[in-house]
């Protein structure tokens, strides 16, 4: 019985040794696969890191590119205001010069129909002071009837 028994404690343990040895290669594969899974972590965690710092450095640009635009636009904004600013007083002292230039139209329209009047009102003086010119310039042309003629046209033409 000792050596039936001792033989199945040397199967026991024959099969517990091939057990042993299949737990051994089973770790040795976990370790491997740990190690892998490990520097696969470290890869990840690096791409992690890079792709990080790259979206950082891509926000820091567009804040950036934001707040010079902001500043850009406030400008703008600012030139508008100043140009709108300038249109009006242009436009106010186009309203003046308008008023006083439709005030000298006025005064200049009138100043010439007095004129104008005036000088209606002296055309028979100045007609008078022309016949009397003329009658005395026939009386010493009356030997030149072609001047006489010439003239009595002009006189003719020019005031009637």
């Amino acid at each position: 019985m000792l050596k039936g028994a001792m033989a199945d404690l040397r199967r026991e343990n024959a099969t517990l040794k091939l057990k042993e040895q299949g737990l051994f290669k089973e770790l040795g594969f976990l370790r491997k696969e740990n190690a892998d899974l490990r520097l696969r972590l470290l890869d990840l965690s690096d791409k992690l890191g890079r792709s990080k710092e790259r979206s950082t450095r891509r926000l820091s640009r567009l804040e950036e590119t934001l707040e010079t635009r902001s500043r850009e636009l406030k400008l703008q904004k600012s030139e508008v205001a100043k140009a709108r600013e300038k249109v009006a007083a242009l436009e106010r002292e186009m309203a003046q010069c308008l008023a006083s230039l439709e005030a000298s139209i006025r005064l200049r329209e009138e100043t010439a129909v007095a004129a104008a009047e005036a000088s209606f009102a002296e055309k028979p003086k100045f007609k008078g002071m022309l016949e009397a010119a003329v009658a005395e310039a026939e009386s010493s042309f009356a030997t030149k009837p072609k001047f006489l003629e010439m003239l009595e046209v002009y006189a003719i033409e020019t005031y009637e």
